[in-house]
């Protein structure tokens, strides 16, 4: 009998240490029953330990430095993008204005340009005008004079030029005029300079020309401009010119001097009948009989 209530006692002792252990979360090991049969093991989570703990807290810190680069790596780009489009924007506009000045520089060129052709050029028939024809005229004097070269200077003057623009109107008179422009460069050598003296009168400067060369050309110029044709309500009148040549010589030196002599030359052409080419007398002296024959202008006492 009091075998019986030992083992029972120690039975009940057991089940209160095991109830125990598993409400402290302390596995049971799979200890016997009294009876020899196994308990069942504990399904409770084991206590955390110190180490564990310590583990977590590195987790954290480092999940923490992980998110702190992670932002400063953000900003870091943010600031490259505002950079990066800082410098588009700087490169752009460097373009641009890289670009306006170029034309601004352009336009400068292109308007000085303009400004010296209006400066040297006539409106009207595109040719040199006086003050640059003097200019060319008088280099060309010079180096004849330098490399005793010939030169020869003719006066030309459009015939009956008033009445033209009287009877058929100033557009038909200007046309006349860019005409006589136009068909004497296909005459001319590119060394030789037509320009306009005023009105309806031509300075021709014929660098390195004998007076038989000068007026062979003067003539095919008279020829090119008898192309030109007026209205036919003034069957009287005709397009043609007169001319008037000087070489430089000993009496005619410098360019006011050539000119002179031609300008004589001219007036004779006026006065004989017009559409005629006349020498002055220092340069008939020294032409060839044959042109002078071919002139209708015999040497004179």
């Amino acid at each position: 009998m009091s075998s019986g209530l030992l083992l029972l006692g120690l039975a009940f002792a057991g089940t209160l240490d095991l109830r125990y252990a598993e409400a402290i979360g302390v596995p049971s090991g799979g200890s016997a029953a009294p009876d020899g049969t196994e308990m069942p093991r504990s399904n409770t989570r084991p206590l955390a330990t110190p180490a564990t703990h310590i583990n977590t807290d590195r987790e954290l810190a480092l999940n923490a430095a992980l998110e702190r680069e992670l932002a400063l790596t953000s900003e870091h780009l943010q600031y490259r993008k505002r950079e990066l489009r800082w410098t588009i924007s700087i490169i752009v506009m460097s373009g641009v204005v890289l670009v306006l000045l170029s034309w601004m520089l352009i336009a400068n060129v292109r308007h000085r340009r303009a400004l010296l052709v209006l400066a040297e050029q006539d409106g009207l028939t595109g040719l040199p005008n006086r003050r640059r024809t003097v200019e060319k005229a008088t280099a060309a004097l010079a180096a004849a004079a330098v490399g005793h070269r010939p030169l020869t200077l003719a006066l030309l003057d459009l015939d009956h030029f008033k009445k033209i623009n009287d009877r058929c109107g100033h557009a038909i008179g200007d046309h006349v005029l860019k005409e006589f422009a136009r068909l004497s460069r296909g005459v001319l050598r590119a060394a030789d300079t037509l320009g306009r003296w005023g009105g309806e009168e031509f300075l021709l400067v014929l660098p390195d020309t004998q007076i038989e060369s000068a007026v062979a050309i003067v003539q095919r110029m008279q020829s090119a401009l008898a192309e030109v044709q007026l209205p036919e309500t003034v069957p009287e009148l005709s397009v043609s010119f007169s001319a008037g040549l000087a070489t430089r010589t000993t009496h005619a030196q410098s360019l006011d001097e050539v000119i002179a002599c031609a300008d004589a030359a001219l007036y004779e052409a006026k006065n004989g009948g017009r559409n005629l080419l006349r020498l002055d007398r220092e340069t008939r002296r020294a032409a060839a009989s044959a042109v002078l024959l071919a002139l209708g202008d015999p040497v004179s006492s």
